[in-house]
């Protein structure tokens, strides 16, 4: 009999010591891919400037520069088969020329008047995410991205579980 409880007890000790194993790796593994994460920073340019810049869930799953918006709306999913694609309206820059202001502004339907004259300086959304848009000024009017963009990454972050 007591040969039978120091078995289960010596089975309960190595369950034990094998959870809290299994519990070391798993925080382990979330370390790790947290790590990549910060590791495959994303950055947008546009006529060959920075435009945003962040890590790969800032970008897909909170971007805050219009063409950002235009990029990831342009792109094609299982449930836009055969829906027209949308377009970034406009052509870009010639770069041959000198560019004043904000490159984007004019393909750009939320641009405001500063932007046709000074290009915007790098605005801080978190330490790893910044955006050169005149919206992201503590002074912009409110700018939201379109509803449509705003629902299919608000899907794609639940499947991604982010």
């Amino acid at each position: 009999k007591r040969e039978k409880k120091n078995k289960n007890k010596k089975a309960r000790e190595q369950e034990s010591k094998s959870a809290r194993a299994r519990a070391r790796e798993r925080k382990r593994t979330r370390t790790r891919k947290q790590e990549r994460e910060k590791k495959q920073e994303q950055e947008r340019e546009y006529a060959g400037r920075i435009i945003e810049k962040g890590s790969v869930n800032e970008i897909f799953y909170d971007p805050r520069h219009p063409y950002t918006w235009g990029l990831l709306a342009s792109l094609p999913d299982i449930d836009t088969a055969g829906d027209e694609l949308y377009t970034i309206p406009g052509t870009p820059p010639n770069l041959l020329k000198e560019i004043k202001g904000d490159a984007f502004a004019p393909r750009n339907p939320f641009a405001l008047k500063i932007d046709e004259k000074i290009a915007p300086p790098m605005f801080e959304i978190t330490p790893t995410h910044h955006v050169a848009s005149w919206l992201a000024a503590p002074n912009a009017p409110k700018v939201e991205m379109p509803q449509d963009l705003k629902a299919r990454i608000e899907k794609n972050r639940k499947e991604a579980n982010w």
